[in-house]
Parts: C-alpha cells; sequence; structure tokens
C-alpha cells in the first residue's frame, strides 16, 4: 500500500506509515525538544477493499511504552531497532518517559544505550524473546525487566548490584 507521513503543528513529520489493513495504531510524533506526541489513528477499511478511511485523535497522553530508568547514575536511550540517529530517546538517571514504536508494524525491538560518565555501551533486546537478547546487562551494572500491565509496557532499568563470591544468588 502507499505509504503515508503525519504532522502536527508542533511535530516533525512522522515515520512513513504503509496502510494495508484496518487497524488502531499509536502514532508516535516528535517534537523539536526531543520528546513525542502520540496521536492514535484508527483505520477503516471500506467494503471494496481499495480505500481506508484513517481517523485521528490527540490520544492517548500515554503511548503503549513506558521507559523507566531507576539506575542511580545511568543515562538509557533507546530507540526502535534499525532506525536513524534522530531516533533515539533519553532517559535521565531516576526518570521516566513515555514511548510508541517511530514504525507500527516494523521490528519490535529497541537498541538500548547506557551511558556512564564517559562509557557507552550498547545493547539489543528483541522484545518479542526478551529474555535471550536481555542477558548481557549486568556486565554494564544495569538490570533490565518488562512488565506488561493491561495498558502498558514498561521497560524497567535498574542499578545491578554484583553479589560476592559465595554468597547466594537472589533477584
Amino acid at each position: 500500500g502507499p505509504a503515508g507521513l503525519v504532522r502536527l503543528e508542533d511535530t516533525d513529520w512522522c515515520q512513513p506509515l504503509d496502510i494495508v489493513k484496518e487497524d488502531t495504531i499509536v502514532i508516535a510524533m516528535r517534537k523539536q525538544d526531543c520528546t513525542q506526541k502520540f496521536v492514535k489513528a484508527e483505520i477503516r477499511g471500506y467494503e471494496e477493499g481499495s480505500r481506508f478511511l484513517v481517523v485521528f485523535r490527540l490520544e492517548p497522553t500515554d503511548g503503549p511504552i513506558r521507559i523507566e530508568n531507576r539506575t542511580s547514575n545511568a543515562t538509557i536511550g533507546t530507540r526502535q531497532s534499525g532506525l536513524g540517529e534522530d531516533t533515539w530517546i533519553q532517559v535521565k538517571p531516576l526518570s521516566t518517559r513515555k514511548y510508541s514504536w517511530d514504525d507500527p508494524y516494523g521490528q519490535k525491538a529497541v537498541d538500548v544505550s547506557i551511558q556512564k560518565g564517559d562509557v557507552t555501551s550498547f545493547q539489543y533486546v528483541d522484545l518479542e524473546n526478551p529474555v535471550a537478547s536481555s542477558t548481557s546487562f549486568g556486565e554494564h551494572g544495569v538490570k533490565f525487566n518488562i512488565v506488561e500491565t493491561a495498558d502498558v509496557t514498561i521497560l524497567k532499568f535498574t542499578d545491578y548490584h554484583r553479589r560476592q563470591e559465595g554468597s547466594p544468588e537472589s533477584e
């Protein structure tokens, strides 16, 4: 299908969207200060299947994902994997950010940057198989969890404290 672009008065153009089926999606709109605004798009098809009607609503105020940085001294950056450098979202220590996929039909995976002082490391997390891709955060002093609620998926980053040798392992 043809790609569509959406823009609000105070935002940049969104990523190109292919409209190929009836659906309800949240579109991430980026503002100049690197924050996001969210637009709900209800895509409705006509019976002949050749046209779609798209209804835009300036809601919800929350994206379908919340990034929580509960670390004491790491800045966490995230972006949808495969997208450009201008799509990074930075989350300072002890703060949260609302987030939505830049490409709602794209890969459900995020690139994560962990910045501590002058050192930045990068990780990849496949949200459809998070356990396999989130095991190496500990070596960077960060623990990563995904919490699913009815309304939102929470990507939670906390300080990882290494256990002393011989002490019991605990979560």
